[in-house]
């Protein structure tokens, strides 16, 4: 068991948000990008999306990123970015922390 190596596994960790454009995790990622996220979802639906509803499409949205989404290495910030639907989710592929998802937001 502790030797089997489980492929294309990423972790929602609660994380931190310390500041702008600084954190990881959902703590970061609701308190950076949520808004982002709102007028996303508030265009893609044509209506007022609160909180709750925010919260359960954003982690769907995530989900399905990593699950689906084209990936691209950014070598030089130790990551790899998903991209799927309008959504890019940033996981970490630095030793200490590989799979640890760092950010999400809707693409530019």
């Amino acid at each position: 068991m502790g030797s089997e190596t489980i492929e294309d596994f990423a972790v929602l960790k609660k994380g931190v948000h310390y500041g702008p454009h600084s954190g990881f995790g959902w703590e970061h990622i609701w308190e950076e990008h949520k808004e982002d996220f709102r007028l996303y979802y508030e265009g893609k639906f044509n209506r007022h999306v609160n909180d709750k509803e925010l919260e359960t499409l954003m982690k769907e949205d995530i989900e399905n990123a990593l699950r689906y989404g084209e990936i691209t290495p950014i070598s030089e910030r130790e990551s790899v970015v998903y991209r799927w639907n309008g959504i890019e989710v940033a996981v970490s592929t630095k030793e200490k922390n590989c799979g640890s998802i760092i950010t999400a937001h809707p693409g530019d």
